[in-house]
């Protein structure tokens, strides 16, 4: 689970102080010849039944829309105790479809003990942008998400709640597939709630994140990191959900839309710029991912050559979203081999896009072991983040102008009907090659759902009841 930069921070100079006491009171080891490394094996996961049904629970319950006053605060002792900031705020959620699409409003105050008065904040996380106000600047951005985004003190402010409690958004997604262990911890009772309780860990030997959950009506109370003992700060990092109500109507278009005054200055990402409406400051994003085509990213290949959806340009594309740590790709790569066959002497290239690795070359000699012939990138993880893609394997076939043809989700059971449609979509753009999705008149392929059921282009980002919009707003 993802710390705050301010709590990481802490933690590090907690930690060197203590390690620099005891490298002054212990004596150095005797040094040992370096033994011969030995080939590392991948500890099994270990998930409890009923934490896993816990956390389905949980998502099952939030699915449809969910809202919480969220406190964030360092309930700790120590020298460090004060120096945390404390957030609290309106928060808004939705989460739907089988790649665990969000969407999150996080609206309220921060204080920190270098400020006098309060920090306003409001930010809207989108699966493919983020967008927030900076009071301070007098600014309103709208930026891919990426490590590279530009952020100031309210965004981070805001962004610590929002990177302990993500897993809620997205349905617990990715902890169910990639968490090391998932166990049943004693009931607690939380705010006067009786509540259900896991504990997490995402790698082994990592502390824990705690999660809370009411026993009747499965939504959460609290998420909590417990601090590594230390006798100069013990505690736990807190987000608290009081006040918490689930349904469909429980939030309004009004939480996806931000408002930021005329006078403000605007840093909007050029994919997200609408020309067809200068007069509006060309704040309204455009949801049509056909017509819009794929927000800018830009990653390196094996060769050191640059990917993006500019270079790909003239030719369709079928990028493969995969990871030598996801056994579901062992069953898609002979699909994808197969597909990259079929069109080797077509204007169709496909590319191996890796992420969540560590080690580029032993993720390039796997993909050459599993038979992956072509263009591999080994660390494709921003594109992944703009591109909004939640599990692997994960298909994204764009056109030749860049437009976005098609985005799959992990397939349940047999892959042959998914590739099936795929080399249809394909088959359709190599036989209508100058089909600009920048002209309203003429549109590429409708986007296809995870189901198998085709999408309309307002859909392919749509999160209902309405779609995510930002605007201004008159002083």
């Amino acid at each position: 689970m993802p710390h705050t930069p301010l709590l990481a921070a802490l933690l590090i100079a907690v930690g060197s102080t203590a390690a620099l006491a005891q490298e002054a009171t212990t004596p150095r080891p005797q040094q040992l010849p370096a033994k011969a490394a030995q080939p590392a094996t991948k500890p099994a996961k270990q998930h409890s039944t009923d934490a896993v049904a816990v956390l389905r629970a949980a998502a099952e319950a939030v699915k449809d829309g969910y809202t919480a006053t969220v406190h964030s605060y360092l309930d700790s002792t120590g020298p460090f105790a004060n120096m945390f900031p404390k957030a609290e705020g309106r928060w808004a959620q939705r989460a739907t479809g089988e790649d665990s699409q969000w969407a999150v409003r996080y609206t309220g105050q921060a204080t920190t003990m270098t400020r006098k008065e309060p920090l306003d904040f409001d930010v809207l996380w989108l699966p493919d942008r983020t967008a927030w106000i900076d009071h301070e600047e007098l600014e309103l951005n709208i930026q891919p998400n990426s490590r590279r985004m530009k952020a100031g003190e309210a965004y981070q402010l805001a962004s610590g709640p929002w990177g302990q409690a993500e897993p809620l958004a997205t349905g617990f997604a990715d902890i169910l597939s990639t968490a090391a262990v998932i166990e049943i911890r004693d009931r607690a009772e939380i705010n006067g709630t009786q509540c259900n309780t896991v504990a997490i860990t995402a790698k082994p030997g990592s502390d824990p994140t705690i999660w809370y959950f009411g026993r009747e009506d499965h939504l959460p109370r609290r998420c909590e990191i417990v601090l590594p003992d230390n006798p100069q700060m013990t505690g736990a990092f807190r987000v608290d959900f009081t006040d918490g109500l689930a349904g469909a109507d429980v939030v309004s278009d009004a939480d996806w839309t931000i408002d930021a005054p005329a006078t403000y200055k605007k840093h909007i990402a050029r994919a997200y710029l609408d020309a067809r409406t200068p007069g509006d400051n060309l704040l309204r994003p455009n949801a049509n991912a056909v017509s819009a085509g794929l927000p800018d990213w830009e990653v390196p290949d094996s060769e050191g050559n640059l990917v993006s959806p500019g270079s790909l340009r003239g030719k369709v594309s079928v990028l493969y979203f995969w990871g030598t740590w996801s056994p579901a790709c062992k069953k898609a790569t002979p699909e994808v081999k197969a597909l990259a066959e079929a069109y080797a002497d077509q204007p169709v290239e496909v590319i191996s896009m890796a992420f969540r690795e560590g080690d580029a070359d032993a993720v390039v000699a796997a993909a050459r072991a599993q038979g992956q012939t072509w263009r591999q990138v080994p660390a494709a993880d921003d594109a992944v983040k703009v591109i909004g893609v939640r599990s692997a394997p994960a298909i994204v076939v764009l056109g030749q102008r860049g437009e976005l043809l098609y985005k799959s989700g992990r397939p349940k059971g047999d892959y042959s009907e998914m590739f099936t449609r795929i080399r249809a979509i394909i088959d359709n753009a190599l036989a209508n090659p100058s089909t600009d999705a920048t002209d309203t008149k003429q549109r590429g392929p409708a986007a296809a759902t995870t189901d198998g059921q085709k999408a309309s282009p307002n859909k392919t980002t749509r999160i209902k009841p309405g779609k995510p919009r930002l605007k201004k707003k008159d002083d």
